[in-house]
């Protein structure tokens, strides 16, 4: 996926704990000709296979005998990778990126991303006061979010934390690392209450904490403040037709931290109450 951002290619990505039949629904909408797939997700891809009505290229992150091998694309070609040069879009308004609807009002529904909209929500994050020096987030190349963060990092040069997955029995591996800045959904951050904080662990390196896909109760939000002192948490609230966060505090304003710091809860809803 960073690759396609150089090369100008329309990317969209679908979610491997996602069924059969809702992938089949996907790609019917969208019919790339190239999927990229993770080994353990071949067996589903395959029942998607089976029901689409045009050509589809499989490419494996892993060993295999059927499809194309992806270690097999990243052979080099004498001077062509020192030589290189990203390709440059047209026109801004054309399509860069689709991702799909929560589908919380029906089946998913695919959204359409312009360059020009991603490098706005990417300029707006740089702006944010966010300190990007190790970012991370347990967030899907389905959702918006992923290329937010992405596009940012690759855009300001700086480094990104990648894990494999959230795990809910040891939802602090991620603090482990220095972190200045971190993504996680409402279930993730409540997890860190449940499991016990590592004696010694340090994450005075964690700038900001932003929570977000749903509502945490003051309580909630308050014990999760504790597990992080000297760390501004903040909710912001996001939609897949929209490039980037819809809502969220502005901490480079002075304005938007005045009312932050007063505001004890500061859940998606009142959020959007107060700026839309």
């Amino acid at each position: 996926m960073i690759a396609s951002f150089f090369i100008n290619v329309i990317t969209s990505a679908v979610d491997p704990t996602l069924s059969s039949s809702d992938i089949t629904f996907l790609l019917k909408q969208t019919k790339p000709k190239v999927i990229f797939v993770a080994l353990d997700a071949v067996t589903t891809i395959e029942a998607v296979i089976d029901n689409l009505d045009y050509a589809l290229t499989v490419v494996v992150f892993g060993e295999t005998q059927k499809y194309i091998a992806f270690s097999d694309i990243l052979a080099s070609y004498g001077d062509e990778i020192e030589n290189f040069k990203p390709s440059t879009a047209e026109n801004l308004r054309e399509i860069a990126l689709i991702c799909f609807s929560s589908g919380t009002s029906g089946l998913p529904k695919p959204a359409a991303h312009s360059h020009y909209g991603l490098m706005y929500s990417y300029a707006n994050n740089v702006h944010s006061a966010y300190n990007f020096g190790l970012s991370f987030g347990f967030y899907s190349p389905y959702w918006t979010l992923f290329s937010h963060g992405l596009g940012t990092c690759v855009s300001q040069g700086t480094t990104r934390l990648i894990l494999p997955k959230f795990d809910a029995s040891n939802p602090w591996e991620p603090f482990h690392h220095e972190v200045t800045t971190s993504v996680l959904n409402v279930y993730q951050a409540i997890k860190l209450l449940s499991v016990k904080k590592p004696e010694g662990l340090n994450t005075s390196s964690l700038s900001t904490l932003v929570l977000t896909g749903g509502i945490i109760s003051n309580d909630q939000l308050l014990k999760v403040k504790d597990l992080f002192p000297g760390t501004l948490i903040c909710n912001v609230y996001g939609q897949s037709e929209v490039a980037g966060y819809l809502t969220q505090f502005r901490l480079s304003s002075l304005s938007d931290l005045e009312i932050f710091c007063k505001k004890v809860w500061f859940g998606w809803y009142w959020t959007a109450r107060k700026f839309v």
